[in-house]
């Protein structure tokens, strides 16, 4: 198609070749009935049910799927499922034609960067021998929690006071560093949903949670910003659709609201741009808002402004793992 463009090829550190099936489709796992979740995970759960969403858009999944054997010779109907098609459904408004162009370019895009060596590095490696790692987490800390559970939302905390975004453009190759390291963050994010998703029955994604009370000049780099908001990045995030919740930003200074309004958020991806809430916590209208999405109760302390220990990293979690003992705020 002339309209097509070539997808982004990253220069990324060449990961080990994958030894299980492709995981340009989803992790393999049948889905499961929403009542067969673990424990933890039943909560007032606002996440849409699979098996809802399947029967809903049964006619547009079966055309779509149509489509793609049709135009795309890396589309395998054995692997890439109702699930994995009504992700791009959703996110292009239910139509099939946009819908088959954002799944034959995110096949294309994995292809060309070798996403399924990526996936394999991420399933089996811990996150400090991801490409990038030491480059990139000592000035920009990301930690991802499993709060309430193997099958329940993922959650990333990054916190203003563990950061340095100028310290962060200082060093070496950083655009190459930072592009590697959020390409295994991306892709471990998908695996990590997707996963969730099949072993809850129901639609689970990333809800990131950005404490900002000492935002300050050292976490404000247009250079940064715009490594953040590149081709690159974008095309990477549009290639995983329906994964990305909601960002909330806790406790933005209102000195730095206007930069984040009309410097920084015009840099971000689109979809990252709308998914954003700005939480202020000692108001009780905003904290409920974020309490939806993340029930307070089954939080750690830290989440909500409270202190106390982040939760290790979702990897250390087995499939069977209703997720470890914290104190919750």
């Amino acid at each position: 198609e002339a309209d097509r463009p070539a997808p982004a090829v990253l220069e990324t550190a060449q990961p080990a070749e994958p030894t299980a099936q492709s995981s340009s489709a989803p992790s393999g796992l049948p889905l499961a009935s929403a009542a067969n979740a673990s424990p933890l995970a039943q909560w007032d759960d606002s996440r849409p049910l699979v098996s809802e969403l399947l029967e809903a858009h049964a006619g547009a999944i079966a055309e779509l799927a149509s489509l793609l054997r049709e135009t795309e010779p890396l589309f395998d109907p054995n692997l890439h499922d109702g699930l994995w098609l009504v992700r791009f459904l959703l996110s292009h408004k239910m139509s099939v034609n946009a819908s088959a162009k954002a799944a034959r370019q995110t096949l294309q895009w994995r292809a060309a960067n070798k996403m399924d060596a990526i996936a394999h590095t991420v399933l089996s490696k811990p996150l400090t021998e991801w490409p990038g790692y030491g480059a990139v987490f000592p000035h920009l800390p990301i930690h991802y929690m499993a709060p309430m559970g193997i099958d329940g939302p993922l959650v990333m905390l990054v916190e203003s006071s563990e950061c340095s975004v100028s310290q962060l453009m200082k060093e070496k190759d950083i655009e190459r560093a930072y592009i590697q390291y959020m390409l295994h963050s991306l892709e471990y994010t998908y695996q990590y949903t997707d996963r969730a998703t099949r072993l809850s029955g129901r639609l689970t994604k990333l809800h990131r949670v950005l404490c900002l009370p000492t935002l300050s000049r050292r976490h404000i780099s247009l250079s940064f910003f715009r490594i953040a908001g590149s081709r690159e990045i974008k095309q990477a995030q549009n290639s995983y659709p329906q994964v990305l919740g909601i960002m909330f930003l806790l406790d933005l200074p209102p000195a730095m609201a206007w930069t984040w309004h009309h410097v920084i958020q015009p840099l971000l991806p689109t979809r990252t741009a709308e998914k954003t809430e700005m939480i202020t916590l000692s108001k009780e209208k905003d904290r409920a808002k974020m309490n939806v999405v993340l029930p307070e109760k089954m939080m750690p302390k830290r989440l909500y402004g409270g202190g106390g220990d982040l939760l290790p990293h979702p990897s250390t979690l087995s499939l069977n793992d209703s997720g470890p003992k914290v104190e919750r705020a």
